[in-house]
């Protein structure tokens, strides 16, 4: 079976950016729907281009989802440490009645075990449980009980479980980001076919509503690059090393502007329609690291650089 080709964006700017582009443009084919109605640009064609907007504005973006996983994260990390206290008590049981040098000790396998993938390291606490079963009777002068087993196994199996959740946390965020990109595409795909139609139009006729469909590559028309700046700076791991596909995001009340860093680390974010200074949380985060956040201010012509470095999730 051939693998699946990864979705790639047909635009090359924030998910933020195109749902504002979108708006302008219904707003645009509204005003203009005695000249471009009969070009093909009906009212019912805006109506559906504004409901997959909708649509695509609604959706959880990979800030909120890198949060979820972060969470699912920590949960999973707490039900290993668990599960690791519980070991340490019967490491001690085994190392008293057995000698740490012994076979019989070894067998646990004990050494190492917090070195390990979680996924290997939650099926060494599950060995420990049986040989701990088996050896009962051995190290009941030490403490160990049936009772201690179960509650052992059973902190094992909600290791286990916490780490599954995590797992398909992680899946689903890699299917959400694949929806984000096919309805981005489709709407991205449609206002172009919108603003072509309005700069047909109006190429001879007004030059300032000619410029309205005229598509920057920052994800405005023309019209709407003043009053705007940009967040751009450097995303790199606790070495230094250049991090690419972080989602950088600023986000307030109003809604999400975002964009991902290049293989560079580099990202450049732009938030239009500045008519006074707004307040904003900028986000960069990444499957496996810990997210970071900061307050800020944007204003109007007032470009800032925030550089961030990621550490890894614990």
């Amino acid at each position: 079976m051939s693998k699946k080709p990864e979705l790639i964006r047909s635009f090359n700017f924030s998910d933020g950016s195109l749902i504002q582009l979108a708006d302008k443009v219904i707003l645009n084919g509204t005003r203009d729907d005695v000249e471009l109605i009969p070009e093909g640009v009906t009212a019912q064609r805006l109506t559906d281009l504004g409901a997959l907007n909708d649509t695509f504005r609604n959706m959880e973006d990979d800030v909120e989802w890198a949060g979820l996983v972060s969470e699912k994260a920590e949960l999973k990390d707490a039900a290993l440490e668990v599960c690791e206290t519980q070991t340490r008590n019967i490491r001690r049981m085994a190392a008293n009645i057995f000698g740490e040098g012994s076979t019989k000790y070894k067998r646990f396998g004990f050494d190492g075990i917090n070195a390990l993938k979680d996924v290997e390291r939650i099926k060494a606490y599950y060995r420990i449980v049986r040989r701990a079963n088996q050896r009962l009777a051995d190290l009941a002068p030490e403490g160990l009980t049936a009772g201690l087993i179960t509650t052992y196994t059973a902190a094992c199996a909600a290791a286990d479980l916490a780490y599954d959740v995590l797992v398909d946390t992680i899946e689903d965020r890699d299917e959400a980001t694949e929806n984000r990109i096919e309805l981005g595409n489709e709407i991205y795909a449609e206002v172009v076919k919108i603003c072509n139609t309005g700069k047909t139009y109006w190429f001879d006729k007004s030059e300032a509503k000619y410029n309205d469909y005229v598509i920057t590559p920052s994800g405005t028309t023309q019209t709407d690059e003043d009053n705007s700046m940009k967040f751009q700076g450097l995303v790199t791991d606790s070495n230094g090393n250049p991090l690419e596909g972080v989602t950088v995001a600023a986000s307030n009340d109003e809604g999400t502007v975002s964009t991902t860093t290049g293989v560079g680390g580099l990202y450049s974010l732009q938030i239009v329609g500045l008519f006074e200074p707004i307040d904003v949380t900028l986000t960069a985060s990444l499957t496996g690291y810990t997210p970071i956040s900061r307050p800020l201010t944007a204003v109007n012509g007032e470009d800032q650089v925030q550089n961030f470095q990621l550490e890894l999730v614990p």
